[in-house]
């Protein structure tokens, strides 16, 4: 990945944050180091280095900023519950650096908590891309129990996790919120796909009486013949008149 276009964008990054200018072999170095990532995560790093460093970077700073899905320190800390009751998504990093800081939450010095987890962040984060482990998120869930589905939905709307990681957290309130979107009763924006319907019709008919899946957005039928086929059936005029009941 030691092309000529990285090693000039490195070298020039130095230069834009007014670092001491880097060798060719320091360069190659460093390259050496990122090779793990693609040349688009390198340059992406390389970006936010000349934007938020001034006078000084290292390689630490440079895998600090690989854009792999996880969050910066700051974001990772907003995603943060503010208290048990609350359900998050989270990333393997966020929550492994919260257990550290939640000894000094409970103790009532959230400032502390709050340099506590940003320090620890950081370093799971750089250790998981040394690593070059992928971003994982995962739910949490807190004590309202009304309060699970929301963050859930939302994440899954993101992408952040998976409809089967949905289903796993909430086995009955996800399913009944994703057949409401298909049938049009909320907005329609995770929609499952074919081999998840499949999933979603066994959970269902494990939950309530056997159901019939609306059709797929493709094969959508209008609300008049849907009203139609519940309608009752009443003769035409050319099929006879009504007849009265017997006497």
């Amino acid at each position: 990945m030691a092309t000529e276009k990285l090693m000039r964008l490195l070298t020039g990054t130095f230069a834009a944050c007014g670092a001491r200018p880097l060798s060719p072999e320091g360069a190659e170095v460093i390259l050496m180091y990122l090779e793990k990532y693609t040349e688009d995560q390198v340059m992406g790093a390389l970006g936010k280095c000349a934007r938020e460093l001034s006078g000084r970077v290292t390689l630490a700073e440079i895998i600090d900023r690989i854009p792999d899905g996880r969050p910066g320190p700051e974001e990772a800390w907003a995603t943060v519950p503010k208290n048990e009751d609350l359900t998050c998504v989270w990333t393997e990093e966020t929550r492994e650096a919260f257990a550290i800081a939640d000894v000094l939450i409970k103790q009532g010095d959230r400032i502390g908590a709050r340099m506590a987890f940003l320090e620890a962040y950081k370093r799971f984060v750089y250790t998981a891309r040394e690593e070059g482990r992928p971003c994982k998120w995962v739910a949490s869930q807190g004590w309202d129990p009304k309060g699970r589905l929301g963050p859930i939905m939302e994440a899954l709307d993101r992408n952040l996790i998976t409809y089967e990681d949905a289903v796993r957290e909430l086995p009955h309130e996800v399913p009944e919120a994703v057949a409401l979107r298909l049938e049009g009763t909320a907005p329609r924006r995770a929609l499952p796909s074919p081999e998840d319907r499949k999933k979603l019709l066994a959970i269902m008919d494990k939950l309530h009486e056997p159901r019939e899946l609306p059709p797929a957005p493709g094969e959508m039928r209008s609300i008049g013949e849907v009203l139609e086929d519940a309608a009752p059936r009443l003769p035409g005029p050319d099929e006879g008149e009504l007849k009265g009941p017997p006497s």
